[in-house]
């Protein structure tokens, strides 16, 4: 196939995170997979077998015998007399074309597609080879009926020309002349000139690359402004490996019109334009894709869209061997995949992700490590859990003797829904089982006690279960490191341990003979662990309390001086000179340049003169409130001039708490003490603009820095008092309690 003839102005690209791939075990069937959304418990609608995957999918399949249909649910049996193809879910090839029906092991062959392929196709990224692959071939014309794909590039004739640094020399046929191909920012015959490139121009041996697109799994969306001189060849391609074997996707001309062909591993989707391109003009091309759904535009023409019919949904564009796992990420490969293992604090399928960990959840590839029981556990091991499974399987707590898994052992896992405590003294392996199943998707508290040879499982409110391990032997050796939530390679777990898979849920609490384990602060290492959905996430105890998780809500444990059980002191007090807060963060000042701007404040203060809010949202203007011998007073400039408000009728420096609303509207006001009457009477002074109002820009709160005379001396200080509460415009309330970042010799306030 043509690499694109013409100019390209400009590529958009936006894109956010998903993944996906599969083989066929038996590419001489048509087979169909599967992945929906949701849980096979949870009304799904497979035939016959159903399992859960990762991320909240799962996918359908059939017994012995069957086959699984294009629905991706329903099955019919290989013998059967009744034809699948007779079924309403298979249709013609161009219902498959519009539903864009992703078809296992299907090949994208480009000289099936294109049939005035040029002699000059080249490779998009070397030059000098051919690739091919289970998704995507690409293949070189024929010779005397030989598929060139069969034959190496002929290498007989040397290549004599000197490119110059950075360039390549190629012969692609033995009857052509060997030419240059120049790096970006080079040109001529012999890459001898230096170009300043804007646009860039392909000639259908071009090509630019590109890094991998990054978190562009699930959902994409990509704008093009190009100029097509012909009407075949590649605008773009990306894929999970270089030579196109995986998952891929590609925006193409074919004959004229646009097609988008994509291969999330379980075959090849194809949307195509309805309308050709136009040549030698500037076409716009717009394409989105989001999981299972694509659609693409052409010009001002029709959104062609199309569906897949229940099958893999995700696409991988990296290759983990050439984009390294970021933030000291480790690449952990296998012949069929590839996962990043992640260290404490990152998260992503890159590790590109800062996490602040609160309450860790593991994802089945993820594990904490900790210092060893050692001889702790001697004779007598007691310890708690409490944990949240969201898989039926899997190892929540090991810690050994032996790094081959031989020897003395203790391991808490899941088995089949069932909570299994299994130790080894040396003489034989004993096992204590759960009553019951326990329920995925919630909190249990899990309870090993072991003396001697006896050990007791009590999990939640059932039953407890005991056993006693078979010999002599009494005593528990676990010198190794002790692992929470999975291990990094089960080759070091005991043989006896009867499950083979990592923990997959969120653990909040570990007491071990009787302490509380900081699951974070006292881990030595870890991988892939992320956060649990929980409040404790968004840290409700403020900078300076610690919150502790308690099944699905929390407590706040708080260090002296903290008043409240969120850990909050109490309102910040004023003492009338040099202290104050100040805001001018850019949310502040939008909310102080509305028109009309609210401000209602809750105060107290014994004083009878003193600022109590200053406000300049630097437009050349300014709001005060404020003590002047008793009175409340509201003043503001509009147009030159300054507008006071006079509130006398209540009296508010008795040192009890008032609430205060002032209202502005353009050139009017209106003050509001206690839900009294609303106080509009207005004055018109000609204020003594002595000083530049930039230099007080944002809010001042009990005061400000040199008051009487940023004030234009209507305030020689700020009050003596306490303000608890201020809310700018009903909805924008800022935080004075816990105000360290923004106050100035302010105290705490006595509630």
């Amino acid at each position: 196939m043509e690499v694109f003839w013409g100019v390209l102005l400009g590529l958009a690209a936006l894109h956010f995170p998903g993944c996906g791939g599969h083989d066929a075990d038996d590419p001489n069937k048509l087979q169909f997979e599967a992945a929906f959304q949701g849980r096979c418990n949870r009304g799904s609608p497979c035939e016959q077998l159903c399992y859960d995957l990762h991320d909240g999918m799962y996918e359908c399949d059939c017994k012995s015998g069957f086959i699984l249909r294009a629905d991706g649910y329903s099955c019919y049996e290989i013998n059967s007399t009744v034809s699948p193809s007779t079924s309403d879910d298979l249709r013609s090839p161009i219902q498959e074309e519009e539903d864009v029906l992703y078809q296992k092991d299907a090949v994208f062959d480009a000289l099936e597609l294109i049939s005035n392929v040029s002699t000059e196709t080249s490779n998009l990224t070397s030059p000098s080879s051919t690739t091919q692959g289970p998704s995507l071939e690409q293949k070189l014309t024929e010779i005397s009926g030989v598929p060139r794909a069969t034959l190496p590039i002929s290498t007989e004739r040397p290549c004599p020309l000197d490119c110059g640094p950075g360039g390549g020399c190629v012969v692609r046929n033995s009857n052509e002349e060997p030419a240059c191909l120049c790096p970006l920012g080079r040109g001529g015959d012999r890459c001898e000139q230096e170009m300043e490139i804007r646009s860039p121009r392909f000639t259908g041996s071009s090509w630019l690359a590109f890094p991998a697109l990054r978190g562009a799994y699930k959902h994409v969306q990509v704008s093009l402004e190009l100029r097509p001189e012909a009407y075949d060849g590649i605008f773009f391609l990306t894929g999970e490996r270089d030579d196109m074997a995986g998952d891929f996707m590609a925006l193409l001309l074919h004959q004229g019109f646009v097609e988008f062909r994509f291969d999330c591993g379980s075959g090849v989707g194809v949307v195509r334009s309805e309308e050709t391109v136009l040549l030698n003009q500037w076409n716009h091309i717009t394409l989105y894709r989001h999981r299972w759904d694509a659609w693409l535009q052409l010009n001002s023409g029709k959104h062609v869209q199309g569906r897949s019919k229940g099958l893999f949904s995700r696409i991988t564009f990296r290759e983990p061997f050439r984009v390294p796992c970021q933030h000291g990420g480790k690449c952990l490969t296998s012949e069929e995949s590839a996962v990043c293992l992640c260290p404490l604090g990152f998260s992503g399928d890159l590790c590109e992700i800062r996490v602040d960990l609160q309450v860790p959840s593991f994802n089945g590839s993820s594990h904490l490590r900790y210092r060893g029981l050692g001889e702790e556990a001697l004779t007598w091991l007691d310890f708690e859990i409490t944990l949240k499974p969201t898989a039926p399987n899997g190892l929540v707590l090991y810690n050994g003797h032996r790094g081959d898994g031989f020897g003395d052992f203790m391991a808490l896992y899941l088995r089949d829904g069932y909570m299994e405590f299994a130790y080894d003294l040396g003489t034989g392996a004993g096992f204590v089982t759960s009553q019951h199943r326990i329920s995925l998707g919630e909190w249990h508290r899990v309870r090993v006690s072991r003396t001697g040879r006896l050990a007791i499982l009590s999990v939640d409110n059932q039953l407890p279960s005991e056993v006693l391990s078979p010999g002599a032997f009494t005593q528990l050796s676990l010198p190794l490191n002790l692992y929470l939530g999975g291990v990094p390679n089960f080759g070091l777990v005991s043989p006896q341990v009867r499950v083979r898979a990592a923990f997959i849920g969120c653990v909040q609490m570990v007491r071990i003979n009787g302490r509380t384990v900081p699951i974070l602060a006292e881990a030595l290492g870890g991988a892939n662990v992320d956060n649990c959905p929980h409040p404790c996430i968004a840290r409700p105890c403020g900078e300076d309390g610690e919150c502790v998780p308690e099944l699905d809500y929390f407590t706040c444990r708080c260090k002296p001086g903290y008043r409240d059980q969120l850990c909050a002191r109490g309102p910040p007090a004023f003492r009338g000179t040099d202290s104050y807060l100040h805001y001018n963060e850019a949310f502040t000042l939008e909310a102080l340049s509305s028109d009309p701007l609210d401000v209602n404040v809750r105060f107290k203060v014994a004083s009878e003169s003193g600022l109590l809010l200053w406000m300049n949202s630097g437009d050349g203007g300014f709001m005060s409130l404020g003590l002047e011998a008793g009175a409340l007073v509201l003043r503001f400039t509009v147009r030159g001039e300054e507008v006071v408000v006079v509130h006398n009728s209540t009296t508010v420096h008795d040192n009890l708490w008032h609430r205060v609303k002032a209202v502005r509207d353009r050139s009017s006001a209106v003050l509001i003490v206690d839900n009294g009457p609303a106080l509009t009477r207005q004055s018109v002074e000609i204020p003594p603009m002595s000083v530049s109002l930039g230099e007080n820009e944002g809010l001042y709160v009990g005061g400000m820095p040199n008051a009487s005379l940023l004030s234009f001396t209507r305030y020689k200080h700020g009050i003596k008092g306490c303000v608890a509460d201020l809310v700018l415009n009903t909805d924008y309330r800022l935080q004075v309690i816990n105000h360290s970042e923004v106050g100035h010799n302010v105290g705490e306030c006595e509630v």
